[in-house]
Formats: structure tokens, C-alpha cells, sequence
């Protein structure tokens, strides 16, 4: 195979053949026995869940950073490109080295009877990048579930961290609690460690029987991190903290960021108090309420099923500015809108609805026929072109802004915007 360029390598993992899903976790690991298993050369730590998987592996991956340590992350889903995924100490990997191990690992793909698809050729792309780059401990987030997930790849795993569990992906995960629960947590091994984040006491209830089942070693948050009136936020030892991320949400997430660090620690990861406090301020990701202006407010939040709104809908109780928004909104048609937009509407005053470039997406003119029930203007954008020039209205008339619904529109609503010089 010839040297390729970057848009080459991009296409070489995601195209129409490899854009499948398939279950099991046997391709995967074959393709990366093919590579010499590059994985064996990587500590890593799973960042599992249904929300807040990307915020609690940036975190880590900023405050390990920030600790002088040389540090992978995996994220997921990609913004513009596969080529997204990727982080070595918080920075976007090397383009030119992304090329070589897409090209490595297609080699051997399209040698195999079973053909890997798009995700699991991309996670070996990025462990031939964490191995080759010298990482010293990789966070992988899983992209759905986790024991049939393609980042299930450690034997051992250094620690599991659970996240916020709710109901999504239902049609692959199971339609209860349980059976969600049961899924993320069986990435981690007989006798692993597993570390929850704070969640319901039925969910506690359910890991400490699924954790018995396995032998594992499980721990939990007992609390939230806590806000105070300067706006920074406290941990047990930790005081004052200034978070790079905004959101009521991530103080649950914060909290299972700083009861990781000890559990870590056993393993010979040792991070100080500075190094946390460095790489916390520095976390950033983006589309995670994330304020681009204020007066009016310009909120772009990624909440994409109803755990996620009900989060951000909380976060939108607490600005000190009560009018409500003028939503721009596009969600994938397997969610489970209805409870979404039931629960965003209390802080909606009309609504613009824009179809993601995604197999997966509700239809614009659907979702807006759809929200017409809530009786309030509703229009339907062409494309994200229009869906910005409505944005610089609203914002022109002194009108706040909310851009929330799936991730895979929101990296090319913001380059309309920028292009509408909204930003």
C-alpha cells in the first residue's frame, strides 16, 4: 500500500463497507493480535456509562497531563473526523503518524474473513498511537456499551469508572436498568476494581449485585462535588477547585474524577494537589454547556437522550437570566425524543429544527411537525447555513440562544456560525 495522505486515511476507515455494526469483540481483538498487540503496551483505564464518559476521561486526561505524565485518550463520537478520537497529552494526535497506523491497521483489516467495522478499526488506530507515542496510561472511553464494546480489549483493566446509568441505546443494551448496567460493567474482569460514579440507590443496589457476580472490587461516590458562592467547587480534601467546564452535571462527574486518583494511585499513578488543580481549570470539551457569549446567552449543549437534557435542564435552572430560549435542536430518531423535548420545553420559547448528517437522524420537517404539540413557533432549517442566520436574529433581537440535541450536528452548526461571524 502506497503512502497516503490525511483525507486517504480518513476514508480508509470510515466508508460505506466499514460503517456497520456488528456484534462481539473476537475482530477486534484478532486485528490487534495482527498488530502485535499494541495494547499490552498501554495501561489502561475504562471510562464507561450512559453520560459523562467524554467529561470524566478529559479530566483525567488534563490532570495526568498536568502531572507530568505521558497520557492517551480516546473520546467519542468525533466532531468533523475519526480523526477526532484521538488525544496525546490533551493535544490532537500527529496527522502524519494517524496516517501510518490508519494504513497499518486496513492492511491487516482487509486480510481478516470477518471484516472489522469503523469503530473497531479505529480504536487499534489509536493504541498503535498510544503504544508507539510511549503512553504511559491511556483512558479509553467505550463508545456504547462495554463488555461487547470494541475499547473491550484489556485483559485487566487498571480501573473501570462507571458514569451517570439511565435508559439509552435500549434496542442494544437491554430495555431496564439492570440490564444496562450489567453491560457497562462487564468490561472489567474477575476481580477488577470498578468505581461508580454517584448515581440512584437503585443503581448502587444493581452494581453491588453485578459486581458479586465477578468477584469485583466495587467502589462508589457517595456525593456530589459541592458548589460554592465564588463559583469554584469543593471535594472532600479538595477545596475551591475552578473547573474549564461548565454544567451542574459536572460536579458528579468531578467527584468521580477525584475518588479515580487514589484507586489509580495503587497502580503507581501519582498525581499532587497542584497537578489537579492545573489540570482541571485546563479540561476543556466542548459542546458540554458550553457558553460561547452571554447577554444573550449562546449555550451549545450536546444532551442527547433524556438523562443528558434533564442535566442540562437543571444547569438551565440555575443561570441567573430566566427567559426562555429559542432552541435549535436535531436528535437521532432511535432517542427517545418524546421524554427530551417534554422536559426541555419549560425552558423553550420557539423552536428551529435541523436534520443531522447522519443515517441515524429525525428529519427535520418531522421533528418540527412533531414539535408542534408544545405550541410554539416551529420552523424546519434547510441546512446549517439557515440555522445560523435564525441564530444571529435571535441573538440581534436580544433573544438567548440554546443549540442542543445529538453531537454530530454541532461541529458543522458551528462552523456556519463562524462563517455568519455569530462567532
Amino acid at each position: 500500500m502506497k503512502s497516503i495522505d490525511f483525507e486517504q486515511a480518513v476514508e480508509l476507515l470510515c466508508n460505506e463497507r466499514t460503517r456497520v455494526s456488528k456484534p462481539g469483540i473476537s475482530r477486534v481483538r484478532e486485528l490487534l493480535h495482527r498488530l502485535k498487540d499494541p495494547q499490552k503496551d498501554c495501561p489502561i483505564a475504562h471510562i464507561v456509562g450512559t453520560n459523562g464518559k467524554g467529561s470524566v476521561t478529559t479530566m483525567l486526561s488534563a490532570i495526568f497531563t498536568a502531572a507530568g505524565y505521558r497520557v492517551g485518550a480516546m473520546l467519542s463520537p468525533f466532531q468533523e473526523s475519526v480523526y477526532d478520537y484521538y488525544r496525546i497529552n490533551t493535544a490532537l494526535v500527529n496527522k502524519q503518524e494517524f496516517c501510518r497506523a490508519a494504513e497499518l491497521v486496513t492492511k491487516e483489516a482487509e486480510q481478516m474473513a470477518d471484516a472489522p467495522t469503523e469503530f473497531e478499526r479505529c480504536v487499534v488506530v489509536g493504541l498503535l498511537l498510544f503504544a508507539s507515542a510511549g503512553c504511559e496510561i491511556v483512558f479509553l472511553e467505550a463508545g456504547m456499551g462495554g463488555g461487547n464494546d470494541a475499547t473491550h480489549v484489556a485483559e485487566h483493566a487498571l480501573l473501570t469508572v462507571v458514569t451517570h446509568i439511565a435508559l439509552d441505546h435500549t434496542q442494544w443494551l437491554g430495555d431496564s436498568l439492570k440490564s444496562i448496567l450489567q453491560e457497562k460493567m462487564s468490561i472489567a474482569g474477575e476481580g477488577d476494581s470498578v468505581l461508580l460514579s454517584p448515581n440512584s440507590p437503585q443503581v448502587q443496589a444493581l452494581a453491588k449485585e453485578i459486581a458479586a457476580q465477578k468477584n469485583q472490587k466495587l467502589y462508589f461516590c457517595e456525593r456530589q462535588a459541592l458548589s460554592e458562592a465564588d463559583g469554584t467547587v469543593s471535594y472532600g480534601d479538595f477545596k475551591k477547585l475552578r473547573l474549564g467546564m461548565a454544567g451542574r452535571y459536572q460536579h458528579r462527574n468531578l467527584a468521580a474524577v477525584l475518588e479515580a486518583l487514589p484507586h489509580l494511585k495503587k497502580s503507581g499513578f501519582v498525581v499532587s494537589k497542584q497537578a489537579v488543580r492545573e489540570g482541571l481549570m485546563r479540561a476543556g470539551l466542548a459542546y458540554r454547556f458550553q457558553i460561547c457569549r452571554e447577554n444573550p446567552y449562546l449555550i451549545l449543549d450536546g444532551g442527547h437522550n433524556p438523562d443528558g437534557v434533564e442535566a442540562l435542564c437543571e444547569s438551565l435552572a440555575l443561570l441567573p437570566a430566566k427567559e426562555p430560549f429559542c432552541v435549535v435542536t436535531g436528535v437521532m430518531k432511535d432517542k427517545a425524543y418524546e421524554q427530551m423535548y417534554a422536559c426541555l420545553d419549560a425552558f423553550s420559547a420557539e423552536y428551529l429544527t435541523i436534520s443531522p448528517e447522519n443515517p441515524r437522524a429525525f428529519d427535520a420537517k418531522e421533528l418540527a411537525a412533531y414539535l408542534k404539540r408544545y405550541k410554539k413557533p416551529v420552523g424546519a432549517a434547510a441546512d446549517y447555513k439557515e440555522a445560523a442566520k435564525w441564530i444571529r436574529s435571535r441573538l440581534n433581537e436580544n433573544r438567548p440562544v440554546l443549540v442542543t440535541g445529538t453531537l454530530y450536528m454541532m461541529q458543522a452548526l458551528m462552523t456556519a456560525l463562524k462563517e455568519e461571524h455569530v462567532l
